[in-house]
């Protein structure tokens, strides 16, 4: 039984490297706390066969995600330096039968931020094709003082479908079953550009998913052991 947990770890481990050394995003990070006081963490990727003009600066954006009562809140953070003009416009949701949204937008928004949910402008994910993105919901800044400037922040919060739970969605975006997308405008000498969590650009999804998930498996056990 030591051998097999041993082989599966090995496996989950080797996945979530190959995933690292292939693309930027592979799954999310805990920041803090445990179980549903856990804050994770996670980023955004460049999509293959899209733009390239801002290749080079995705690492500005990411996304937190952490239980808020009964609901998940998302927050969107645009970590480029002061006086950047890079803003992100409108993000977009890939759902997988977990999240409902009813009005949750602009929860805990830090900066002048302020979006719309009844939809975006462009209405689909930018460069989304090239990936097999498609949009259940979408949000759009409402002019663009209001978009998520440098420094800022915007908050969603959304319910959960009946007889799913946070540790579902969490599970879901590891498995990148649940993907998030943003436009980004002004990315790089005011031309645009859009990114997505996304772990690799080819095969390895599956791989990931599943390494990630005996590893996760595994630390639950072990937790639930060592409290009994």
């Amino acid at each position: 039984m030591k051998s097999m947990i041993l082989g599966s770890s090995l496996l989950a481990a080797a996945a979530v490297s190959v995933a690292m050394s292939a693309a930027p995003v592979a799954a999310l990070t805990l920041v803090s706390g445990s179980g549903d006081t856990a804050i994770y963490k996670s980023g955004f990727a460049n999509i293959p066969g899209g733009d390239t003009v801002g290749d080079g600066v995705f690492s500005r954006y990411e996304f937190t995600i952490q239980k808020d009562g009964s609901n998940v809140l998302f927050k969107i953070f645009n970590l480029a330096a002061t006086g950047n003009l890079s803003r992100i416009a409108e993000v977009y949701f890939d759902d997988s039968g977990l999240l409902t949204y009813s009005g949750g937008v602009n929860t805990g928004n830090i900066g002048t931020v302020s979006f719309t949910g009844l939809g975006a402008n462009p209405p689909n994910l930018p460069q989304g094709n090239n990936i097999g993105f498609n949009q259940d919901f979408s949000f759009d800044a409402t002019s663009n003082a209001n978009g998520i400037n440098a420094g800022e922040a915007l908050g969603i919060r959304f319910g959960l479908q009946s007889g799913k739970t946070f540790q579902n969605v969490v599970d879901a975006l590891d498995l990148h079953t649940l993907r998030l997308g943003i436009h980004v405008r002004d990315a790089v000498g005011g031309n645009s550009d859009a990114y997505a969590t996304i772990p690799t650009p080819a095969l390895l999804p599956g791989l990931i998913g599943l390494g990630i998930g005996a590893i996760r498996k595994r630390q639950r056990q072990q937790a639930e052991e060592s409290d009994a």
